[in-house]
């Protein structure tokens, strides 16, 4: 994606926030030891990261070009460096993020390599990417997109489709890594987050789900919605574990 002039990092990175926050809330966090930020960019997201993790967590970010610390970053720490040859012991980090980063790298394979052999046994990644890309696509009405996404927060939703995740998954499987859990999120329409995941969620799977938190009338307007074959913003999310 090019960049406009005067557009900064947090201008790309802004409609993938929401979506960031929502995926630290729901996965079980870092609460100990040293995690590592793969490409960690202006460390403007650090602040999140913070939030989600536990005091006793230490973030270590790393990228090809001298950044600077946020306010109050407890105990972390920043390393100029090469994600081809990531300048750290084997088996250092407890856990590690990569924060729409991927599609960056020139050498996605030897990254992937480099990743698990910093990384201890069984730590857990979560990847987090933005495309463009043709899926089926179901565009809720504002209001019943509110209700959706109320009704949404109770429940566990089903793994996002394979035709979108499909290629990121067997990516990370064939570098070695295990255990994935993939989600997708329509980006575009300014959506709550639930309701952008639903968005790219078959029906059938999600409506016995939420059948139990919408009224008849609201069930028969989701029932009704056809769903549309359109080219558009998706964030590709995953947590994985090192073997």
């Amino acid at each position: 994606m090019s960049r406009d002039m005067g557009m900064t990092l947090n201008d790309l990175h802004e409609p993938i926030l929401p979506i960031l926050r929502r995926l630290l809330a729901d996965m079980p966090v870092w609460q100990v030891g040293d995690v590592l930020d793969l490409a960690c960019g202006d460390t403007s997201k650090w602040p999140l990261y913070q939030a989600a993790c536990g005091p006793a967590t230490r973030l270590i970010g790393l990228d090809w070009e001298r950044a600077v610390l946020p306010p109050a970053a407890r105990g972390a720490a920043l390393v100029v460096g090469s994600a081809q040859h990531i300048p750290f012991g084997t088996a250092t980090f407890d856990g590690a993020l990569c924060i729409a980063a991927l599609g960056l790298f020139a050498e996605l394979p030897l990254v992937l390599s480099e990743l698990q052999r910093v990384l201890r046994p069984g730590a857990a990644v979560l990847f987090l990417t933005a495309e463009r890309r043709w899926a089926e696509v179901r565009c809720w009405p504002e209001a019943l997109a509110v209700r959706l996404a109320e009704a949404a927060g109770a429940i566990t939703l089903p793994t996002a489709h394979a035709d979108l995740t499909g290629d990121f998954e067997t990516l990370l499987y064939g570098s070695g890594l295990t255990k994935l859990t993939s989600r997708a999120f329509l980006i575009e329409q300014q959506l709550p987050v639930a309701a952008a995941e639903l968005a790219l969620l078959p029906w059938n799977l999600v409506r016995p789900r939420l059948a139990a938190a919408l009224s008849p009338a609201e069930l028969a307007t989701c029932d009704a919605i056809v769903p549309e074959i359109e080219l558009c913003s998706v964030a590709l999310a995953c947590v994985a574990h090192r073997r």
